[in-house]
């Protein structure tokens, strides 16, 4: 008898499926890159013809300013707040203050202050409480009303471009001799708040 042959197992031949689908996805990723290659370098060329055209006729482009003021005013507003109730925490009397520049208002204790037409018929006043605290070439119109219990102080201060109306009163307490010492720092504060806020 003769041996048993083994059985060798055939080789297997696996078809090649796979190379078929990489050539595929090969050629789409170069036809993309090539896509991509194109529309950038189309781009910057038309960037820089546009450049080169811009500055050719020098024709100033600028982005858009974004105008921040509404914040800017809520922030000035409550610097205010601030300033005042630090500078007047230590006094006794009751102030009213009311600040007027342009459409921009600010006010503590008084929606509005009558008296503020009684500037308009007032000289520029050549010596006042705020002078000194201010910087020279301002120009500044001053009233001071002392009453019963009371002073009333109306400023109208006068740069360029730009007319500030400061109205004070002051109740009850040692007014006389508070006001004189507090307005002209309360003045110096507001006067720099609105020439900031107008920059």
């Amino acid at each position: 008898m003769l041996p048993k042959q083994e059985k060798r197992p055939k080789a297997v031949q696996q078809l090649n499926m796979v190379s078929p689908l990489d050539k595929a996805k090969k050629l789409k990723q170069k036809r993309r890159i090539i896509g991509v290659t194109l529309f950038l370098t189309t781009g910057l060329c038309l960037g820089f013809s546009i450049y080169q055209y811009l500055v050719k006729y020098k024709i100033k482009w600028q982005l858009p300013k974004i105008n921040l003021k509404i914040s800017r005013v809520r922030d000035v507003k409550s610097e205010l707040d601030t300033a005042v109730e630090q500078l007047t925490a230590n006094d006794k009397g009751v102030w009213s203050i009311y600040v007027q520049s342009g459409d921009w208002v600010w006010s503590r204790n008084a929606d509005s202050l009558t008296g503020k037409e009684k500037l308009e018929s007032v000289a520029a006043s050549k010596s006042s409480w705020i002078e000194a605290t201010l910087p020279k070439g301002v120009e500044v119109k001053e009233i001071i009303e002392e009453g019963s219990g009371e002073i009333r102080a109306f400023y109208q201060m006068t740069i360029p471009g730009r007319q500030i109306l400061v109205l004070f009163k002051v109740l009850g307490g040692n007014y006389a001799e508070s006001a004189r010492a507090l307005i002209p720092k309360l003045t110096e504060k507001i006067y720099w708040t609105i020439v900031r806020l107008s920059t």
